[in-house]
């Protein structure tokens, strides 16, 4: 009785030992670049598609470009907010991207970026897939506007920085 007792502690300590993860900084969604919307647009679209990304909706009336980022095993790692239950980690991901850009005037863009990340798991010998809804930790945002202000001239190089080994 004992040792079924010492085993169901463990078990329960094992699946139920979960902190609720907490961002360090708000996630920037919103920036502003000094580009036209007319002359921004031909770029958010290629800066999409180069990426290999699946565009669910591309309308330059309304600003929007809804697309689905195939994330590897490493880049939902890198991406989501929380890690995967247990001992497993994640196979694969989607990231559901959405990038509205607004013009400000005839020099400047709005540009807001929001995502969804799912995570999936597959298990045992079964190969069932689990899937996991995931928030985003800000660095697929990060990472777009970078990308987005890169191509538009706006270069600032301190995230490289933080990315190279000195």
């Amino acid at each position: 009785m004992k040792r079924s007792m010492a085993l169901l502690l463990v078990i329960m300590c094992i699946a139920g030992c979960a902190t609720v993860p907490v961002l360090k900084e708000p996630i920037k969604k919103q920036e502003t670049v000094n580009v036209a919307m007319d002359a921004l647009w031909p770029d958010l679209v290629t800066i999409v598609t180069e990426g290999g990304n699946i565009i669910n909706v591309a309308d330059k009336p309304s600003g929007v470009i809804a697309f689905k980022k195939i994330l590897k095993k490493d880049e939902v790692r890198k991406y989501a907010l929380e890690k995967a239950p247990g001992l497993i980690g994640y196979n694969k991901g989607d990231a559901y991207v959405t990038i509205r850009a607004k013009a400000i005037d005839d020099k400047s863009t709005s540009i807001t970026i929001t995502s969804q990340i799912q995570g999936f798991i597959t298990a045992g010998y079964t190969r069932q897939q689990f899937t996991y809804d995931l928030s985003s930790n800000g660095q697929l945002e990060k990472d777009l506007f970078n990308i987005i202000k890169a191509q538009c001239g706006e270069v600032d190089y301190k995230w490289m920085e933080n990315n190279t080994e000195k």
